[in-house]
Formats: structure tokens, sequence, C-alpha cells
């Protein structure tokens, strides 16, 4: 007789998981009292059976955690479906906004003069951001070498390039360096909208006028749009950020008083940083200033020790030999090139962005190349999530309306100096000398998912980095979760 599954609704599932789940509890209690009562006459027959217990138990545990971990994973994968689910709810009531405002004669007067404030593309809302790295973000079990680290970013607006904050921020900007390229990229940039706004012009002097004057409005708003053309039309939206941050590292023996020489030092690494950035038509530029401490003023034992006992977790060993206060200053420049073909026909859909980051200071020097692709609804150019501890050029979007998007990332960093493998660079060391062999070139792949909403953004990215130092046992993976706040 076979079971009918048609009855199996999802009440009866559930009664019936129910049931199965009392039962394999059950089964093992039964099946020692039995035991129990037939101890003398099988004597080793229970000690057999609790040796078989044990090793199911620990075999069980295992699998129970790996499932927690994917289980993880895959709940963050489908809100991030469901979220795109809603994108064409999203998208087509965005589309009948856009429709309503083209139709009002405020946006008609907009597109005929390009010095309106509202044809301008610079974005108008600061945000707020934080940002959390660990490597138990992506795997719970390891907590090694680059182990934690947070920021809060105030992000400013775009400032419209003749404003005096706008040309405050330019003199922080090595665009005589790069000019070629964001020349290049601005002068493509309004070939291929010129078109368009006249386009659009023609389309609304025609709904707007009658049929017979439809010739001389094209021959006006040509003029129009020659003419009305700002003499500052190459120069960037430019915008600041403000960020408080903290990093820790620790090495792979934890619970050693005094690690091992070969491997990674502990270290806490306090700062804050001043970023000035610049956004192009295709291209964004990026130099910032980083000041901070490293030592035990970085207060990363006494963090990592809370985070622990949050957690319930051991706290680590050796922090008692962390490397020296030292005063840290460094320089950091990015500059990443949205590819105009890919990004313009695929609608928006597409955006590959080649990438330059440079670091110069007594805590970290290096150059990094790096290719990025992007891939979603209702892109921004050059928008990386603002992870904190990455050679990739990062940025906040600058486009309004619902966005969900994917990327993948990898780079190739020269490394010249690190201090955080090295030990410290002009203070004495504390207890025993980090002086670790660095693998001059290193490799970085990120990927994640992002999604932003109104006002609000949220990512979640990991990083795989390779081998740092000659001893190091395997490359390194942290997950980072950003989360951010417009205003």
């Amino acid at each position: 007789m076979g079971y009918d599954f048609a009855c199996l609704t999802p009440k009866n599932y559930f009664c019936h998981l129910f049931t199965a789940c009392i039962f394999i509890i059950m089964t093992p209690i039964k099946t020692i009292y039995i035991l129990r009562s037939c101890s003398n006459l099988f004597p080793h027959l229970l000690d057999f059976y609790f040796l078989y217990s044990y090793i199911f138990e620990a075999i069980f545990a295992k699998i129970i955690a790996f499932c927690a971990v994917i289980f993880r994973k895959i709940t963050l994968v489908i809100a991030i479906a469901f979220c795109a689910f809603l994108m064409p709810i999203s998208a087509q009531s965005v589309d009948t906004e856009k429709e309503q405002n083209l139709q009002s004669p405020q946006d008609t007067q907009n597109l005929k003069n390009p010095q309106s404030p509202r044809a301008s593309t610079a974005r108008q809302k600061h945000f707020l951001i934080l940002d959390y790295e660990n490597d138990s973000n992506f795997d719970s079990m390891i907590d090694k070498y680059y182990t934690a680290g947070t920021s809060l970013a105030f992000v400013s607006k775009e400032y419209e390039a003749d404003s005096a904050m706008a040309r405050f921020l330019r003199v922080l900007s090595l665009r005589p360096v790069f000019a070629p390229i964001l020349r290049e990229s601005t002068a493509k940039s309004n070939a291929q909208n010129a078109p368009n706004a006249l386009d659009t012009n023609q389309n609304l002097s025609a709904k707007n006028q009658p049929a017979q004057n439809s010739s001389a409005d094209t021959a006006t708003s040509r003029a129009t749009l020659n003419a009305a053309t700002p003499p500052n039309s190459s120069l960037p939206h430019s915008s600041f950020s403000i960020t408080i941050a903290q990093e820790m590292y620790a090495p792979k023996d934890r619970f050693s008083a005094i690690p091992s020489p070969d491997d990674y030092p502990y270290s806490g690494y306090l700062y804050a940083r001043f970023l000035a950035q610049h956004r192009y038509a295709n291209a964004l530029e990026q130099l910032s200033i980083e000041l901070g401490l490293v030592g035990k003023s970085a207060l990363g034992k006494q963090a990592q020790n809370l985070i622990h006992d949050l957690t319930n977790n051991a706290r680590l060993a050796g922090w008692d030999t962390q490397l020296r206060n030292e005063f840290v200053a460094n320089l950091y420049y990015g500059l990443s090139y949205s590819v105009p073909a890919i990004y313009e026909k695929s609608a928006h859909f597409v955006d590959l962005t080649p990438q330059l980051s440079l670091a110069l200071g007594n805590a970290r020097i290096h150059a990094q190349t790096s290719l990025a692709l992007r891939f979603g609804y209702n892109l921004s150019k050059n928008a990386m999530p603002l992870t904190i501890n990455t050679g990739f050029v990062r940025s906040v979007g600058h486009k309004y309306g619902f966005s969900i998007y994917g990327f993948v990332a990898a780079g190739a960093r020269f490394v010249g100096r690190n201090m955080f493998v090295q030990g410290n660079t002009f203070a004495p060391h504390y207890v025993t000398p980090h002086n670790l062999a660095l693998q001059r070139v290193m490799g970085e792949f990120a990927w994640g998912l992002g999604m932003e909403y109104k006002r609000f953004v949220i990512n979640y990215s990991v990083v795989h980095r390779t081998r740092e130092f000659a001893t190091q046992d395997a490359l390194h993976t942290y997950g980072s979760v950003m989360l951010g706040v417009g205003f």
C-alpha cells in the first residue's frame, strides 16, 4: 500500500516533520534503556554503543555547523533575490515619476538651460556609512591576520564645479597628471549626451507648440544648446568624506603568550582619514590622507576583547607583544575609469572599471592595478562598496531610485612596505622582532551584492587575499557588511 502524497499539505508536512524529530530524539533514549537492562548479559555492548554515539554526535555537530553557515548565506541571497523581484514595480514607478516631471514647464526650461541646478547630475545627499569587517563574517572558524575592522564615515554631497567648496577640493587633485584621460572622458560624454539633449528638447517643443513652428524651434534649440554650454563643463563634481576607523591584526597562533617571529604580529590601528573625490563624466579620482596611531594607544586589545566577550569566545593571549606606539601618516590616491561603450550600450546594466591605486607612508607603500565588473539594475558609474582595507577604488553611487547589483573585482598589488607584517617603521620592537619576508606581489579578489533604495544602502562583500609574507599558510578571507543612510 503506497502513501498518498496528495494529502501532504504544508500543515501535515510540518506535523510529520515534528513527529520524525521526536522519534529521532527518543530512539537513542529508548535504546540506552534497553541496553542498560541487558548490560549483565552483554557487558561490552553498552560501551560500544556509547563510543558509536560519541562519534555520531561529533559528526552531526560538524554537519549542523556547516549547514548553519550555508543557511546564513542562502538567506542573504534569497533576500536580495526577493528585492530583485520587486525591481520591476519600483522601476515602473520611477519611470512614471520621471515622465510626469518631464512634462512640467520648469523641467522644460532646465533642459534648455544646462546651467540650471535641476539639470545637474550632482548627488544632493550626504551619507553616513557604517562598515564592519571580520573574517568571521565569512567563516566563523577563522580569526587571524587581518581579523577585524570597523569604520564610520561621513560622505558629503557633490558640489557644483563653480562652488567655493569644489574649488577648494580641486586643489587636492592630480588632474594635471591624468588630464588626457579625464579630458577624453568628458569630451566623449558631452558628445554622446548632446544629441540626446537636443532630441529631448525637440520632442518637448513639438508637444508644446504648433507644428508649423517646429523648424524654427529646432534651430533655436540647437543654438541654445551650443551657446548655453557652461565654460566649466569639463570640471568634475567634487565631494569629500571624513572617516574614523580601527583595524586589528593577530597571528595564526592565537593562544601563545609570545607568538613565533615567523607569524603575523599583534597590532591595532586607530586612524582618521580625509578624502577628496572628483567625479568626471566617466572617471573617478580620489586623494586622501590618513593620520593615526599603531600600538597600545590604538586600543586594539580592548576592542577585540570586548568583541570576544560579547560573542562568548576565548580572548587572544599575545596582545602584550603588539607593536609599539607609533604615529602613522599615509597618503592614498585612486583613479577609476568606467568604460563608456559598455556602460551605455548595456543601458546602465553593466559597468566595467579599470582602476589604479597608490599608497605612500610609514604604514603602507604599494601600487595596485585592478579590474572591477558590476552588473545589475540602475547602476552608477565607478561605485564600489566602501570597504575598509582593500586596494580597490570605492565610492557611493550618485544615481537616485532603486538599484540592485552584484560585483566581482580582481587586483594585483606590488608591495614596498607593510608595517602590519614587518613591524614598526621607526619605533623599536616590543618583545619579538617580526621581520617577515614580504610577498612583493600579491593578489586581491572581491565579490559581493549590494542594494540601494531611496536613502538607504546595504552591501555584503567578501575579500580573498593571497599570501602577504613567505611563511603564511594560505590565502586569507574576510567578509564586510556595510550599511548607509542618506540625508
